[in-house]
């Protein structure tokens, strides 16, 4: 029987291609382990890269926030030549004051009051306890003056707004203020009224911040709460719409122009555009709102309520304009003025929107047969103190 060698392959060939054979092998798993190791560092650069950018938008937020709201310390000694008394007064008014304290100086001159009794007086005399006073701030004697600031200032409206949205009890504003008092006072009433004669206080001396302005004229009854109601009612919105979309993706400022329209149809174009040139001037659109150092609302935010305000004047002085020379109006007249104005107003804003304007309850104004009627002054002057907002574009 003969061999047949043609398929065969030399020993040597083969012991060569096996031991290259191990050798790629070889190379081959160093070079997934290699890969590997890689992979994981890759990894661990693209979360860092993820923290790096976080921490950069935060900067950038940050830096934009000092942009707007952060000035270098101002030369306070240049107003000593406007105090009477010259720099050894000023001196003695300033020295060791912070920047908010020392403009509250200069404010106190402006408008004529004494600036040592501002700056020394340690306590407010009593207001009585009659029922023209409010009841955070009936007292009789004297009470301690803390001159509080405006962070001290804001975190107690700002807690009081909080506890009168959570409160399942309806009460009189006042009597809501002088409750919240007591609940951060441990109970103690004394405090409670303490507390209040100096938030009142602070409210005149600050009355320049707009946060604290509205709460002022609020509490004192000279504007409608709904004014503030609505203000944080839009903003929770808006803030739930942005942050719907930044989980879709970057929020730009055509998606804030989208969603803007979307929640406040009746709003201007020109509004809206005003808007949009405040946000384009923060860093992240998704955190417009996110208020800033001391419980100050953003600008964005602070926008939004001057530009509400606008708007409710506007209508109310369509209203005046609707109402020509007339000087009595009846509930049916003003229903018909108002509803020619905006058609599509709901019938819910429409009942609240009259029974500001008659001073009367829902429930009146409900029952047609009752003929309410009221002068036209007295309407306009109610209404521009509301929230009388158009419904329709």
């Amino acid at each position: 029987m003969l061999a047949d060698y043609g398929d065969v392959v030399p020993r040597r060939e083969l012991e060569m291609l096996e031991a290259s054979c191990k050798n790629l092998e070889t190379e081959l798993e160093v070079v997934k382990n290699d890969r590997t190791a890689l992979m994981g560092e890759h990894n661990v650069l693209q979360a860092l890269y993820k923290q790096v950018v976080n921490e950069r938008d935060k900067l950038s937020q940050e830096m934009n926030q000092l942009k707007r709201s952060a000035t270098p310390r101002p030369q306070w000694d240049r107003c000593a030549q406007y105090i009477d008394g010259g720099q050894d007064k000023w001196n003695e008014l300033s020295n060791g004051k912070s920047s908010d304290q020392v403009v509250d100086v200069l404010l106190a001159e402006i408008a004529g009051v004494s600036i040592d009794e501002l700056i020394k007086s340690d306590v407010f005399d009593g207001k009585g306890v009659g029922p023209e006073v409010p009841r955070y701030l009936k007292a009789t004697g004297q009470v301690r003056n803390r001159r509080i600031g405006r962070g001290e200032a804001n975190r107690l409206i700002n807690g009081f707004w909080q506890y009168r949205t959570d409160s399942t009890d309806v009460l009189p504003l006042d009597e809501c203020l002088f409750s919240y008092l007591v609940s951060i006072n441990n109970g103690d009433e004394t405090m409670a009224i303490e507390e209040g004669y100096n938030l009142e206080d602070a409210c005149t001396r600050l009355d320049y911040e707009p946060l604290i302005h509205l709460f002022h004229q609020i509490i004192s009854d000279e504007v409608d709460e709904k004014v503030f109601r609505y203000w944080m009612q839009i903003q929770a919105t808006l803030t739930a719409a942005l942050e719907q979309e930044s989980q879709k993706g970057l929020v730009t400022t055509t998606v804030l122009g989208q969603v803007l329209q979307a929640i406040l149809p009746s709003k201007p174009s020109d509004h809206i555009k005003v808007l949009l040139g405040v946000a384009s001037s923060q860093g992240d659109l998704s955190h417009l709102l996110k208020p800033e150092s001391e419980g100050q609302p953003s600008g964005f935010s602070l926008c939004l309520l001057e530009q509400t305000r606008q708007e409710c004047s506007s209508f109310v002085q369509e209203i005046a304009n609707a109402l020509n020379n007339k000087s009595q109006i009846s509930v049916a007249d003003m229903k018909q003025v108002v509803l020619t104005l905006d058609p599509t107003k709901p019938a819910e804003e429409l009942t609240a929107l009259l029974s500001r304007g008659f001073a009367v309850s829902p429930q009146q104004i409900s029952n047609e047969a009752a003929e309410v009627t009221t002068t036209v002054t007295k309407l306009l002057q109610r209404l521009n103190t509301g929230h009388v907002l158009r419904s329709g574009p």
